[in-house]
């Protein structure tokens, strides 16, 4: 059962005085270091955040990092890929 508050979905933009294309490229050991671009944390997702959440990350060489958190409940793996994809579209 997905409970609707009418959250609708959160899009952040945010500039990076650190990051480049460059760290990106190799998987870090833990994922907290990736955790440190995002705007929401997981606890804050468990405790109703909105379903859908984007944030587009500008980095220091030019680049851009796109960060996403979806309510489980709404989209499944295939689901989010398919989003992550038509997104990609978007930026090409």
């Amino acid at each position: 059962e997905v409970l609707c508050k009418a959250q609708g979905a959160v899009f952040i933009e945010a500039v990076s005085d650190r990051y480049t294309v460059n760290d990106f490229e190799k998987v870090p050991k833990t994922v907290t270091q990736w955790r440190k671009l995002l705007s929401f944390s997981v606890s804050d997702v468990l405790n109703g955040s909105p379903p859908l959440i984007v944030q587009l990350t500008w980095l220091t060489d030019g680049g851009a990092a796109i960060g996403v958190g979806f309510n489980h409940c709404i989209c499944d793996g295939i689901g989010s890929g398919e989003f992550l994809n038509y997104v990609s579209e978007l930026a090409s």
